[in-house]
C-alpha cells in the first residue's frame, strides 16, 4: 500500500476521478481546478454542507483514502455533479482538520504546506472551526516546503536553548 504525508497527492487523484486533468503542465495545477470548481458551487450555495466524506469516527492517524475515493466515486455513480464533489471533498478535509483536532483534544492548531495555498480549504477551515480552535496560518513565510528547512532552524534554536544536542 502506499503511503504519503502529501495532501497535494489526493487532490490529484479526486482531480483526476472528476475528469478535471490526468496530467499536470506545472505543479497544483489539478488543485487549483479543483478549487475553482468547489468555489463555483459554494458560491452558489454557501459555505454550509450537509455530509463529509469522512465520518466523525475517522481515525486521527491516517486519512482513509480508500474509503474517501470510493465514496467520491459512489457520489459519481449517483450523478452528482463534479462541482458538487469538489466541494464536498474540500468541505470534508475541513471536518477532517476537526476529527483529528477533538481526537487529539486540541485547541491551537498550526496550518502548513503547499495545500494551505488553497483559498477556499483556508476559508472553510476559518468559517467552520474559528469558534471552538485557536487557528493559526503563515503570515510572513509562505506555507510551502521551502520552509521546512527555517522550522528545522527553530527546533535546533530550542534545542539549543534547552541544552540539548
Amino acid at each position: 500500500s502506499l503511503k504519503t504525508s502529501s495532501v497535494g497527492r489526493i487532490f490529484d487523484a479526486v482531480a483526476t476521478l472528476l475528469g478535471i486533468l490526468d496530467k499536470q503542465t506545472y505543479e497544483g495545477e489539478a488543485a487549483m481546478q479543483l478549487e475553482q470548481m468547489a468555489t463555483k458551487y459554494f458560491k452558489q450555495h454557501g459555505l454550509e454542507f450537509s455530509s463529509s466524506y469522512f465520518m466523525e469516527g475517522a481515525h486521527y492517524y491516517r486519512i482513509p483514502t480508500k474509503s474517501l475515493m470510493t465514496n467520491i466515486i459512489m457520489d459519481l455513480q449517483k450523478k452528482k455533479t463534479a462541482d458538487f464533489i469538489a466541494a464536498k471533498f474540500h468541505f470534508s478535509l475541513m471536518k477532517l482538520v476537526k476529527i483529528v483536532a477533538n481526537n487529539l483534544k486540541i485547541k491551537k492548531i498550526a496550518f502548513s504546506g503547499g495545500v494551505f495555498q488553497n483559498g477556499l480549504l483556508v476559508d472553510l477551515i476559518i468559517h467552520h472551526l474559528s469558534v471552538d480552535f485557536d487557528l493559526h496560518f503563515h503570515q510572513q513565510l509562505s506555507p510551502n516546503d521551502e520552509n521546512i528547512s527555517f522550522g528545522q532552524l527553530v527546533c535546533y534554536q530550542i534545542a539549543q536553548s534547552n541544552g540539548v544536542g
